[in-house]
């Protein structure tokens, strides 16, 4: 196994022990770990070169907030499903908050606001019933990777990277 794979296996198994926490409290609709997204994310923040303790908590915590969205976009809004969504989001600000990370939450909130954006118009788009064109497939590029762009712009920001 190499060490990029023992490594995202290490932030698979930290994102799933939040999880597992999250439904001692919620027993239906076990959310599953978006193993492309957390792989995807580690690769890129390790060939930037960013530190391996701040990519772990950087890798984590934005792992943890994708899902947290990813829960209150859900067509079936319970009220279990919105609380674990706000649940998820939260541990992203109380993870890098722990680490000192100010800055790189105040740039991801701005990219947070972006993609509630996004999704509000994609959702009114959706109710409009109108046939997929470019800008609504521009959109949901946007949508889906805006988190990792945002830690990757952060880092390169930081440390000068092109």
């Amino acid at each position: 196994m190499s060490i990029h794979s023992y490594d995202s296996q290490v932030w698979i198994n930290d994102v799933q022990a939040y999880i597992d926490e999250l439904f001692t409290y919620q027993q239906e609709k076990k959310l599953k770990v978006p193993l492309f997204f957390i792989r995807f994310l580690h690769v890129m923040l390790h060939s930037c070169s960013i530190p391996s303790d701040r990519a772990h908590v950087y890798g984590i915590a934005t792992t943890l907030l994708k899902m947290g969205l990813d829960t209150h976009i859900r067509e079936t809004h319970h009220c279990m499903d919105v609380l674990a969504g706000d649940y998820l989001s939260i541990q992203f600000y109380c993870l890098l908050s722990a680490q000192g990370e100010v800055a790189g939450i105040g740039h991801v909130a701005k990219t947070i606001s972006k993609i509630n954006e996004w999704n509000m118009e994609h959702h009114l788009w959706l109710q409009q019933k109108l046939p997929y064109d470019a800008l609504a497939l521009e959109r949901v590029q946007h949508i889906s990777s805006a988190l990792v762009l945002s830690v990757i712009h952060f880092f390169r920001e930081q440390f000068g990277i092109d």
